[in-house]
């Protein structure tokens, strides 16, 4: 694998999108021809196995179609996105370090329990095992989980190596981590924002303390 890759387990969803539009004609052959590159066109007239690796660039370019033909809004397009991918791995049980979810209230402690500190210690080893998720459907970045040296009392990812990954899969993934949370607080709420500090180098960031996330 010589170039940046995504999983079938993700690429298949878009792939599948892509093929509707096209069957129902919202999306003409001349068009494809010409937004998409011959890869891309193989692609998506082959099945895709959710554990092959497949071009990153390809996932970004097919992506950024979809998104045109769907949505004026790109952001909530995408974190959209993010969010179905976690919905589907959750409920399929596709990922086995999805499955602390069940758990999360239980290892970060109540608020009777446990101090922020130790709190805070918990949140950061359960979200390291999300993270832990990216080296099997990404092939590139290096992600780190650590205490917000900005914001007393929350945590902050860095992804570094990030280069290849689009303006759409790092709101993606911002969409993603708030369908985990979503899952475990069954509320709606947007913890996790995301920002390019270098051209391959993400930031994410909490929107509110652990404190009063867990008061909530």
């Amino acid at each position: 694998m010589s170039e940046p890759s995504v999983k079938g387990s993700i690429f298949a969803g878009v792939i599948e999108d892509l093929l509707r539009l096209r069957d129902s004609g919202r999306i003409p052959r001349e068009k494809l021809e010409a937004r998409l590159t011959p890869t891309e066109l193989e692609l998506i007239e082959n099945k895709i196995y959710p554990g092959t690796w497949y071009p990153m660039e390809s996932y970004a370019r097919v992506t950024d179609l979809l998104c045109e033909m769907q949505s004026s809004d790109r952001r909530e397009y995408f974190r959209g996105r993010g969010a179905a991918n976690a919905k589907r791995l959750i409920e399929g049980g596709l990922y086995s370090q999805l499955d602390f979810l069940e758990r999360w209230d239980a290892s970060t402690g109540t608020r009777a329990q446990a101090d922020l500190s130790a709190r805070l210690d918990a949140y950061i080893r359960s979200l390291r095992l999300v993270t832990t998720l990216s080296k099997s459907i990404y092939s590139t970045g290096d992600w780190r989980v650590e205490r917000d040296p900005d914001r007393p009392g929350r945590v902050r990812i860095e992804i570094l190596d990030a280069a290849a990954y689009s303006e759409g899969m790092r709101l993606a993934i911002e969409g993603f981590l708030n369908e985990c949370v979503r899952a475990v607080r069954q509320r709606e709420l947007h913890l996790y924002v995301s920002q390019r500090i270098a051209p391959d180098h993400i930031r994410i960031h909490m929107t509110e303390s652990l404190a009063d996330f867990m008061r909530q």
